[in-house]
C-alpha cells in the first residue's frame, strides 16, 4: 500500500506484538498505531509485530481506509519492510524501508517459540492444518 496509509486501528491482542504463544503480556482491545512504531526491533529480523486474535484491522490515510474483517480471529503485521528483507538480511542495521505500507493478513500461525533456543513448540501452539476454510473481508472507503 502506499507509505500514506500509515493509521493502524484494530481489535485484537495488543498493544504490543502478540502471537498464539506470546500474548500473555497482551489483552484484547481495540487499538491505533502507526505502521512505523509496529516495527519490533530484533538483532537477527524475522516475522514480527504480528497482532494475534484480531476481529478487524483497517489502515487509513487521509480519509481512505482500507479494513479487513473476518467472522475468523486472524492475525495481521503492519511493516515499513517488506517480508524479503525481513528474511535476507542478517542484522538490524541493514534493513532498507520499502517506501510502501505492508500489510499482512494471515490465518493462522505456529507460535514463534522453538527449539533453536529453547523447549520444542508445544503442539497446541503449532499450525499443522493441511486444510482449511477462511473468509476475509476487505473493505475500501
Amino acid at each position: 500500500m502506499p507509505r500514506a496509509f500509515d493509521d493502524v486501528n484494530y481489535f485484537g491482542y495488543g498493544e504490543y506484538e502478540s502471537y498464539v504463544d506470546k500474548r500473555r503480556a497482551s489483552y484484547r482491545g481495540l487499538f491505533n498505531n502507526k505502521v512505523a512504531d509496529m516495527h519490533e526491533d530484533y538483532i537477527m529480523p524475522q516475522e514480527n509485530g504480528s497482532h494475534y486474535g484480531c476481529d478487524f484491522v483497517s489502515v487509513s490515510s487521509k480519509g481512505l481506509t482500507l479494513k479487513a474483517v473476518s467472522s475468523d480471529k486472524f492475525s495481521f503485521n503492519a511493516s515499513p519492510y517488506t517480508q524479503e528483507e525481513l528474511t535476507t538480511k542478517q542484522h538490524n542495521f541493514e534493513l532498507n524501508e520499502c517506501g510502501d505500507t505492508v500489510l499482512c493478513l494471515d490465518y493462522k500461525q505456529s507460535g514463534i517459540g522453538s527449539n533453536s533456543c529453547g523447549p520444542e513448540l508445544l503442539e497446541e501452539y503449532r499450525f499443522n492444518e493441511e486444510y482449511f476454510t477462511f473468509e476475509l473481508a476487505l473493505i475500501m472507503n
